[in-house]
């Protein structure tokens, strides 16, 4: 299966780029740009060069894991690449609120690739920018994740992706002055375990989470924090994550994970983390003592 230079491009306007295309509506609606099940067989799928831009979803879903409430591409079975070939375009390379979910629900989360697969995946070359989830009132949060592997593949390889654009605070979860729930933004997210996994030479940039309770977090690169026993052979290395912020009120560290985290990694799942570029970590919360502020966590 290939799925090759697909352009969805939701805007109003002229040639789709003016204001967004809004859903409207307080049901538990959900978008999917690319939905794919391609089986189990030993065949490799493609998705290349395709672009989705320009969204406003308001809905009444909370749904916070996998494929959230929006989201560009999921896998669910089979053997993909994914961006390998023409990377493919998710949100927009500048600017801000390009991809937007609105929820009346917290926790829902705005994902750029989300794969369940128990496949081989290899994600490379993608751009991910301008993803923002926020609830309209201060007790609902949003979450936003670049990309998830929240299935057990046997092997994932995540490679040369630009998660976040160059502007400001670009990735966004909840909205600076008023929420107060508990946002949850990752650049790479990976709460199942895969096999193998290496994940090189990615750009996480420009990733805040507001919200001043006490579980909101901003992480670059965040794995499981369960333990495996079949995980062996991981690498991460190479990859520039910088400007990530967040004012949550989260003051503990457990299992290697804190409010602010550049690289989280178990350490009983055994991997190389060598060669990364981490800097401007930050949490501006003034009314929390002994906050904790990590770049490489191995716990």
């Amino acid at each position: 299966m290939v799925i090759r230079s697909i352009t969805i491009l939701l805007g109003l306007s002229c040639q789709c780029r003016g204001s967004a295309y809004a859903m409207a509506g307080t049901n538990a609606t959900r978008f999917v740009g690319i939905n794919v099940s391609a089986g189990t067989t030993t065949a490799v799928n493609n998705i290349q060069g395709n672009t989705i831009t320009n969204i406003l979803l308001n809905t009444g879903s909370g749904a916070a894991t996998t494929n959230g409430i929006i989201c560009r591409n999921n896998v669910t079975a089979g053997n993909f690449n994914i961006g390998t070939t023409t990377g493919n375009t998710i949100g927009a390379t500048t600017g801000v609120d390009n991809i937007r979910g609105v929820s009346t629900s917290a926790g829902g989360i705005v994902v750029g690739i989300n794969t369940s697969t128990t496949g081989t995946v290899s994600i490379q070359n993608n751009t991910i920018g301008a993803l923002t989830s926020s609830g309209t009132t201060a007790a609902v949060s949003g979450s936003i994740s670049g990309i998830i592997i929240s299935g057990i593949a046997a092997s994932v390889t995540i490679t040369g992706n630009t998660i976040g654009n160059a502007t400001a605070n670009n990735m966004r979860g909840g909205t600076v002055g008023l929420t107060t729930g508990s946002s949850l933004v990752t650049g790479i997210n990976l709460p199942s375990t895969p096999t193998t996994a290496t994940i090189t030479n990615n750009t996480i940039q420009n990733l805040i989470s507001v919200g001043t309770n006490t579980a909101g977090f901003v992480r670059g690169i965040q794995t499981s924090t369960a333990g495996s026993a079949t995980a062996t052979g991981w690498s991460i290395s190479n990859n520039t994550i910088n400007n990530l912020s967040t004012n949550s009120a989260l003051a503990s560290i457990t299992s290697g994970v804190a409010s602010a985290v550049g690289i989280h990694h178990l350490a009983s799942q055994g991997c190389v983390i060598s060669q990364n570029s981490i800097s401007n970590i930050s949490n501006t919360n003034t009314a929390t003592t002994n906050i904790v502020v990590v770049g490489i966590s191995s716990a």
